[in-house]
């Protein structure tokens, strides 16, 4: 599928870059050169041809940007002045800038159809991972370390059931501080924690900033097994504020098989 989907979309690409002499010969023949909906789709297509031209001879490896805007942008204005000519009787003229409009709709729906089964995809590895992380005693182990508030005061398993933003729901701190902050998706964002110096009931952490966006947490205590988390991602920072709840951790016993290596 994703084969067939590129394939069509280089072939309508390159009809786009070369739809200009087409189009040119039948307004030259029916004398529309200067008709605006003939000319606006002309130009846009040769400058299409002119710039894969330069990158196809000058920098082959470069990223087709071309292709994700000229080609759309093309498509849009093609369907517009398409419908314009075809109004106007010089069908054959519409039908030619129609044609890019046309050809771009399948492209659209497979490339949709395609990241639907890849986020469908990432999201049931995500999760059998998590519940594989989860299976048993000793995979939980295996992937958290010790979880056990004896040795470390912040040490648990947290869940939240009344956030709005579903990014978080799960919160596991092990007893080095590590934590791990999973939401509906089951993908972790995985930083380390410590006990604040100036206030005992307050810890705080964050990711490893060679990671990327830095996600920053706060977590406070507000009753027994209850934490109020400040989550802050980013620069400027998007803050999220929950209240978590220790529970024993889920089991999936089922899931032993696909525990992350």
């Amino acid at each position: 599928m994703h084969t067939l989907i590129k394939s069509l979309a280089q072939f309508n690409y390159f009809w786009a870059a070369v739809l200009w002499l087409p189009l040119a010969a039948v307004a030259q023949v029916q004398g529309q050169l200067r008709n605006r909906s003939v000319l606006i789709p002309l130009l846009l297509s040769l400058c299409a041809g002119l710039y894969s031209a330069k990158l196809s001879l000058f920098n082959p490896g470069a990223m087709r940007l071309d292709m994700v805007v000229l080609l759309p942008l093309l498509a849009i204005v093609g369907a517009i002045c398409g419908l314009d000519l075809v109004r106007d009787e010089l069908k054959t003229l519409g039908r030619l800038c129609l044609s890019v409009s046309i050809l771009t709709i399948p492209v659209i729906l497979g490339t949709a159809y395609e990241a639907s089964v890849s986020t469908s995809e990432i999201q049931n590895k995500n999760r059998r991972q998590f519940e594989a992380a989860f299976s048993n005693q000793q995979a939980e182990y295996n992937y958290f370390g010790k979880i056990d508030s004896s040795s470390h005061p912040w040490s648990a398993y947290y869940y939240c059931d009344n956030m709005q933003d579903d990014r978080y729901r799960h919160l596991i701190i092990n007893d080095q501080g590590k934590f791990w902050l999973y939401g509906d998706w089951l993908s972790p964002t995985i930083g380390n924690a410590t006990t604040a110096p100036a206030n005992p009931q307050a810890f705080i952490g964050s990711t490893d900033p060679r990671m990327g966006s830095i996600t920053e947490i706060a977590l406070t205590r507000s009753s027994p097994g209850e934490v109020v988390a400040r989550i802050s991602v980013g620069k400027p920072a998007h803050i999220t504020t929950a209240t978590f709840r220790i529970k024993q951790p889920p089991r999936f016993p089922k899931a032993a098989a696909d525990m992350p290596r």
